[in-house]
């Protein structure tokens, strides 16, 4: 793995990887942001994850319930949560994971739907 990892950096190659990344990390952040906006969520434009804030009194944990039954994994604050510490009512969300862009959109007009039903 280092041989093949020095041979790409050497190439140049892992420069235009990390710019395609970029590109469709951003490509998909500009989707959360279309779909959600009306929602608070955390992240960068580059990033492979958001934090979504929820509303009202559900929990994360039950968000991700929720989201689960309708074929959408996020993950709970809860799971990330330390010690003794309140979670934030939030759920993790990964926007790099669905294989494309179509199956992204899908999936956050499910989030959506279910957070205006809150």
């Amino acid at each position: 793995m280092a041989v093949l990892a020095a041979r790409v950096i050497v190439s140049g190659q892992l420069d235009q990887f990390i710019k395609s990344h970029q590109h469709n990390a951003r490509q998909r952040n500009k989707l959360v942001n279309r779909y959600l906006r009306d929602y608070t969520c955390h992240g960068d434009e580059t990033g492979i994850f958001r934090w979504l804030e929820l509303p009202g009194t559900i929990s994360g944990s039950a968000f991700e319930t929720l989201a689960m039954e309708k074929g959408v994994r996020v993950y709970g604050a809860e799971r990330f949560t330390v010690g003794n510490n309140l979670p934030s009512r939030a759920v993790r969300m990964s926007v790099c994971a669905p294989e494309t862009l179509t199956e992204l959109e899908q999936a956050l007009l499910i989030l959506k739907n279910l957070l205006d039903q809150l």
